[in-house]
């Protein structure tokens, strides 16, 4: 079953690790009388992603995906259990390397995080 996807890719097989954060916007005042008034703005979704040792051609497609900076991400959302699709940005992703041999390139595991726009 598909329940990560990257502009249409299917990294499925190499997550380990998918986690769903709501964050709220809102603004918050307290009046004269020591009440806290609060106005929800609107609520967005940030996905914290752990990826699997991939080697160098696996890797390849992904680091596509990731370095374009805005791309579209479809998840396993827990609270429908059904695929949503997101627009998201990914800041920041950094890979580290586990084995840099002839014919035997890999990455240790990594994780990232996608926000939504």
């Amino acid at each position: 079953m598909a329940y990560f996807k990257i502009n249409n890719n299917d990294y499925s097989q190499y997550v380990n690790k998918l986690i769903v954060d709501t964050t709220h916007k809102y603004t918050a005042r307290e009046n004269a009388s020591g009440n806290l008034l609060v106005k929800h703005i609107t609520k967005k979704k940030k996905l914290q992603v752990g990826i699997i040792p991939l080697d160098a051609s696996s890797l390849t497609s992904l680091m596509e995906d990731l370095d374009s900076f805005e791309c579209t991400v479809t998840y396993l959302e827990p609270k429908t259990n059904t695929l949503e699709t997101i627009n998201c940005i990914i800041p920041v992703h950094s890979i580290e390397y586990y084995s840099i041999r002839a014919g035997n390139i890999m990455t240790k595991a990594f994780t990232f995080a996608c926000e939504e726009k």
